[in-house]
């Protein structure tokens, strides 16, 4: 008797099931309109933009959207490249899974971005969303949101991880891998080859439906290798594909300070690495203001051989057109060894009243001490950060129009810096306007500091 009521039992079940799930859909029917979507969203506080200093809800332009409707057609594997600040994050991997899961409820979506707090808070924004139109969420696990209870779907409607997390054995509908190096980590072979390794697995994982957004962060990271492929479709939206939506973003971070995307915008901004074949400092301002603050030095010494002892000394000024802090600075350079030169700096530092001097090179006390002699107080500092990572997210604030040379600088001065690349044998006068622009900008306060004093 039992054995015949199971199978009425299972059918009753299950018809109920699609009843509930097809009421679902249908309620969020509306939604499958993306600028009606968009624009409710925009009206419940979402997507707003710091436009000086005040919050406004910002719509897409019509490239944006294009950008949307060829990612949502990709059968297969699709590779998204662009600038920084276009606004590829919230359009290309939030909004859409919003609108994956709002058009197909029991989708399941992997996110997988450099780090695992990163992935997490789009999750958390994503769900966010979803409750503020009005769908239940059914899981409060970090980093997961399920749209049905129980064992409806194989995986979770939207999970996350960082890129370097063991994925295998699962299958989701889709995976979105976001972001997976930052443009230090491109420095990295081991990082580099670790990523690449989890987009493969990725690409096996989900029947080759992946959707990799970013950009370069080295000639050689898994994004360029995979543009190669012929079998993944990619678009691009550099800078030069898309010049209005950069002036206003680089209008925004004027007045916000956003030293990443400044950096991006110096080694990567068209798609083309700056770093390895342009002049980084080629398009910095001279002018003829003063600091209207006190002024400070930093000196990066030679010790023999071929290296040149540079000596970069500036200070901040406010600009009324930018309504931020700038770096006027001066730079002077000699072939050998600091000591041989200690008269022109000594007269340099006296003349221009700097009031503090910064050496590289804490052990190096001698230095400090001899600066003493001549009344000139003087710090040693060593620094933890990449030399090449520090050069080119300085040369951002050139982009920004935020760092320049005075034009008092004799002019053979001003074309050292302004050729200088990074094939060049030397960087000793970029590398201490690096170091003149870290300490000027307090760039030093991220988790890992960049300067260490002496007590």
């Amino acid at each position: 008797m039992a054995s015949r009521l199971y199978p009425a039992i299972r059918k009753n079940l299950q018809q109920h099931l699609r009843e509930v799930m097809q009421q679902k859909e249908h309620k969020t029917g509306y939604y499958h309109d993306k600028i009606s979507l968009w624009q409710e969203l925009n009206r419940l506080g979402f997507f707003r933009s710091n436009w000086h200093g005040s919050s406004q809800a910002w719509q897409p332009t019509t490239q944006q959207w294009q950008w949307f409707d060829w990612a949502i057609s990709q059968p297969k594997t699709h590779l998204f490249l662009g600038a920084r600040g276009i606004g590829k994050t919230d359009i290309l991997t939030i909004f859409r899974c919003v609108w994956h899961i709002l058009h197909n409820p029991r989708i399941s979506i992997l996110l997988l971005t450099g780090t695992q707090h990163r992935s997490r808070e789009i999750v958390t924004l994503v769900g966010q969303m979803l409750q503020a139109l009005q769908i239940r969420l059914y899981t409060r696990e970090p980093g997961i949101l399920r749209t049905y209870e129980g064992r409806l779907q194989k995986s979770p409607t939207l999970y996350s991880a960082s890129i370097t997390s063991r994925i295998r054995g699962d299958h989701p509908d889709l995976i979105i891998i976001e972001d997976p190096l930052d443009e230090r980590e491109g420095y990295s072979h081991r990082k580099k080859e670790s990523v690449m390794q989890s987009i493969n697995e990725a690409r096996r994982m989900a029947s080759e439906k992946v959707f990799l957004i970013g950009q370069f962060v080295a000639p050689d990271d898994p994004y360029a290798r995979l543009c190669q492929m012929e079998e993944i479709a990619t678009l691009t939206a550099w800078a030069d594909q898309c010049p209005n939506l950069i002036q206003v973003r680089r209008e925004e971070f004027v007045v916000q300070d956003n030293p990443m995307l400044a950096y991006s915008w110096a080694i990567n901004m068209e798609g083309r690495f700056l770093a390895q074949q342009g002049e980084l400092f080629a398009a910095i301002t001279i002018t003829d203001q003063l600091p209207s603050q006190s002024l400070y030095a930093v000196l990066d010494p030679a010790f023999g051989g071929s290296d040149r002892t540079a000596l970069a000394v500036g200070g901040c000024h406010f600009d009324e057109t930018l309504h931020k802090d700038i770096i006027i600075a001066w730079v002077f350079s000699w072939s050998g060894s600091w000591h041989e030169h200690m008269r022109h700096m000594v007269e340099i530092l006296t003349t221009m009243h700097v009031e503090r001097l910064f050496y590289e090179g804490k052990r190096h006390r001698e230095i400090g001490e001899i600066f003493a002699d001549f009344a000139i107080e003087s710090e040693g500092f060593d620094t933890h950060i990449n030399k090449q990572y520090k050069i080119e997210h300085v040369s951002g604030f050139v982009g920004l129009d935020r760092l320049r040379l005075h034009a008092s600088l004799h002019q053979e001065q001003i074309d050292r810096i302004r050729r200088w690349h990074r094939n060049l044998p030397h960087d000793d006068e970029v590398d201490a306007l690096a170091m003149l622009t870290y300490r000027l900008f307090h760039l030093d306060r991220s988790k890992q500091r960049f300067w260490n004093r002496t007590a």
